[in-house]
């Protein structure tokens, strides 16, 4: 009984995957302007430039910016730009398929959405020298395959951006002389990033236990990312670390006075647990890097065939199935009789 079960769950599970993804396509408004529709034809053609345009950020990626010593790369503003403007086109497709929308979000953050261009961005040879500096305190290994991309771009009130494997560094306002002490304030807070969440997500349980570690020594309890400049963003337990990272490892590096857990060189012992802490973190898994500049959601799009295709081979098993089935009870009546 309990197989004939499983097989008509299997069975029912299949066909209910069908008909979602058939209706999902059939209800998709896919709205090209205030009274165009996407056909298949024209869902194909936005599949294929966006991943056009896709295989030419990933071929920038790879052969543009500097490869240091260390193994990190150093993105120009010039070749950042052309990876800003290929990925807005590219997300915009991802946006009208998916909504039927060309402007809906920001796959990298709203941020980038308020950037203005500028003429001012810091040069590739100040992030070598200041990535040269950080790098006598702590090891090469952190920054393997670690990409910092030089934006020609200003965002009020928000110098860098950083995930897993990459920093994205701001351009300076035209009004503002930049200087290599602002340089690397953000660059070493946004690499704090990178060292935490390449090793430490939040969204694993690993992480998580490195985070009540953490938390132990520092004070505290953990609290998520909060917007720029605000209180949340002090008390976010990511900011905080990014924060500690910069002065700790940092040469010279100033505080100014916006953490909930204030400096931590004001306790030796907090400091020096947390170089050992971060050292330590060198034996943790890393996490793969993902480009910022691939738009997010653009999956199924790109893999609905093989979707597809997976979903027709199952109902045509199925089907096997049930005409072996069939076949069996029949000669065995046939036998009875």
């Amino acid at each position: 009984m309990m197989k004939v079960l499983r097989k008509r769950a299997g069975i029912v599970v299949t066909w209910g995957a069908v008909l979602m993804l058939g209706a999902g396509l059939a209800a998709y408004p896919g709205q090209v302007s205030g009274d165009g529709t996407l056909t298949a034809q024209s869902k194909a053609e936005l599949v294929a430039e966006t991943q056009a345009l896709i295989d030419e950020i990933e071929a920038l990626e790879t052969t543009e910016g500097t490869r240091e010593a260390a193994g990190y790369r150093i993105y120009s503003a010039e070749t950042t730009g052309k990876l800003w403007n290929l990925y807005r086109e590219a997300q915009q497709r991802v946006n009208l398929l998916n909504t039927g929308k060309v402007d809906t979000g920001d796959g990298i953050d709203d941020y980038l959405l308020m950037a203005e261009r500028l003429e001012n961005p810091y040069q590739v040879q100040q992030v070598r020298e200041a990535m040269n500096d950080l790098l006598e305190r702590i090891p090469e290994e952190f920054f393997k395959d670690y990409r910092i991309f030089l934006a020609p771009l200003a965002v009020s009130g928000v110098s860098g951006q950083g995930g897993a494997g990459f920093s994205l560094i701001y351009a300076i306002p035209d009004t503002f002389q930049p200087t290599e002490a602002e340089l690397r304030v953000t660059l070493y807070h946004e690499a704090g990033h990178h060292v935490q969440l390449g090793r430490m997500s939040a969204e694993t349980r690993r992480g998580k236990a490195l985070w009540e570690e953490y938390h132990r020594f520092r004070g505290g309890s953990w609290k998520g990312a909060g917007q720029a400049n605000t209180v949340a963003w002090s008390e976010s337990s990511e900011e905080t670390f990014a924060e500690d990272f910069r002065m700790i490892f940092g040469a010279d590096q100033p505080y100014f006075g916006d953490m909930a857990l204030g400096d931590p060189r004001n306790d030796p012992e907090v400091a020096s647990r947390f170089e050992r802490f971060v050292l330590q973190l060198a034996e943790e898994k890393t996490q793969d890097y993902q480009s910022p500049w691939v738009p997010r959601g653009f999956a199924f799009w790109q893999y609905q065939p093989v979707i597809i295709m997976g979903l027709w081979l199952g109902l045509a098993g199925l089907f096997g199935i049930g005409r072996r089935e069939a076949r069996e009870r029949t000669s065995h009546i046939s036998v009875e009789a």
